[in-house]
């Protein structure tokens, strides 16, 4: 389900099950919120997102169930002031945002970011970070982050900040710091 510049939205109450792609895609909205919602997909599900999200500001997600193949929340290009509270995760990659710097030169700012009161149960991740390994010469910031009173049960990795993100496998590895 796609959600393209709606303002001031509320989505509850639903259950997406065994999406062929991302449960819902948010891009260009503001002041909308998601809650009491059950997202699941098949672990190996490939890009089976729960809620990704670019170009919005304004995200309130709150009692939401998420297990799926991919990121259970993700946050890219744009992402302003979200609220993620109450959501349970797993399986899946984790809340994550990027991932960024891959080449875009109109890649935005991540910012404003609070996740708090969460669980994590058998995610590969818990909250992570995804840099790819050469950015652009373009400096993009991603601050303000809060996480807080987050459970993480049988989880591989945590916290994860990966600088050397490449999921083709492909990638010039040789890391670049513009300042």
């Amino acid at each position: 389900m796609v959600f393209d510049f709606i303002t001031n939205g509320r989505i509850e109450n639903l259950h997406s099950v065994d999406s062929k792609g991302g449960h819902f895609i948010v891009f260009g909205c503001g002041n909308m919120t998601f809650t009491n919602l059950t997202l699941t997909s098949p672990t190996n599900n490939r890009n089976t997102d729960g809620i990704k999200i670019s170009h919005t500001n304004g995200i309130n997600i709150t009692s939401v169930k998420i297990g799926t193949g991919d990121d259970c929340v993700a946050m890219i290009s744009g992402t302003k002031n979200v609220r993620i509270t109450d959501v349970f995760c797993g399986p899946g990659h984790g809340i994550s945002v990027g991932s960024l710097g891959g080449g875009n030169p109109h890649e935005l700012p991540v910012e404003d970011v609070v996740v708090r009161n969460c669980t994590f149960n058998g995610s590969m991740n818990g909250v992570q970070i995804k840099t790819w390994p050469n950015p652009s010469k373009t400096p993009l910031n991603i601050s303000n982050f809060i996480y807080e009173d987050i459970v993480m049960i049988n989880v591989k990795t945590p916290i994860f900040i990966n600088q050397q993100y490449c999921p083709e496998h492909n990638c010039d590895l040789t890391v670049s710091f513009y300042f």
